[in-house]
């Protein structure tokens, strides 16, 4: 039965199926429930998605990450992990990584280690050098970034990410430099309009130019916190042939109560799949 759904996931998974849509040919493969299809199907992805994110930090070099649960709708299990920082080398699924029980919606991040935030942070003290020269428009765009005092929910510690070393950490996001600093761009844009607020944004970008797909702010105009999400045309334009041909990388900033700022993204997991995007979640910032 493993090898028969390993067989359905991973071929399922290439053609770009939707979740729904493998849960209904499990159903059928296997003969059972709906619930127990969709149970196996969202626990399986989630599987997947975590080996996709520590083949994405081994290969970037990240040596923590951090465990994300679902907030309050989460079990006491994932609540307890919540927030704590594991070395990449004993990632381990259902031990210290998701998914640790059927329907686990949790996921993780790559994070800085105490002794680089403590760099960072002492670095913008002794004013050496790490702020980000004026040597490109994008620099001049984001040079003159100050804190601006505030500590509200949702607070950005923005003379953090206006540093050089914070950039940098896009430098090996994807093998395109114009896409890494897409993503930068569109990050600080994030960053910037949402500093202060528990409201997400959500952008969709081409994997191979960078170009900006789709940009959905409908959380912040509805009064929604702690989502985001494209409209049903946009996800269907995203999911169908030919935004599947553009190899849409998808980025979020996500807001948490434990002050951090992540990015979502969807790039190649060749080792896995070959050309299947999974999602995957590296830690870009950090919060005051």
């Amino acid at each position: 039965m493993k090898s028969e759904l390993d067989k359905q996931l991973q071929q399922g998974l290439i053609a770009g199926k939707h979740p729904q849509v493998l849960a209904r040919d499990i159903r059928k493969a296997f003969n059972v429930s709906r619930s127990d299809a969709e149970r196996l199907m969202r626990t399986e992805l989630a599987r997947v998605q975590t080996d996709a994110q520590m083949r994405s930090f081994e290969e970037n070099g990240f040596e923590w990450y951090m465990f994300l649960s679902l907030g309050s709708g989460a079990c006491e299990v994932c609540r307890a992990l919540n927030g704590k920082k594991f070395k990449v080398k004993d990632m381990l699924i259902s031990e210290n990584a998701p998914p640790m029980h059927p329907n686990c919606r949790c996921s993780t991040a790559a994070a800085m280690g105490d002794e680089e935030i403590a760099e960072i942070r002492g670095g913008e003290k002794s004013g050496s050098t790490g702020t980000i020269s004026s040597t490109s428009e994008r620099e001049r765009a984001y040079a003159y970034i100050q804190d601006d005092g505030k500590r509200e929910p949702g607070h950005v510690n923005l003379p953090l990410v206006s540093t050089k070393k914070y950039h940098d950490k896009y430098d090996n996001l994807t093998r395109q430099k114009d896409v890494n600093e897409s993503l930068y761009s569109e990050s600080m844009k994030i960053l910037r309009d949402r500093n202060n607020t528990e409201f997400e944004d959500i952008v969709a970008i081409d994997a191979r130019t960078g170009d900006r797909l789709v940009k959905n702010c409908a959380a912040f105009a509805n009064g929604v916190k702690h989502r985001c999400g494209f409209s049903r045309k946009e996800q269907n334009w995203l999911e169908g042939e030919e935004g599947r041909m553009r190899c849409c990388t998808t980025i979020q900033t996500i807001r948490f109560h434990l002050e951090t700022i992540f990015i979502s993204y969807l790039n190649e997991v060749s080792s896995l799949h070959q050309q299947y995007a999974a999602i995957m979640g590296t830690c870009i910032g950090l919060r005051n």
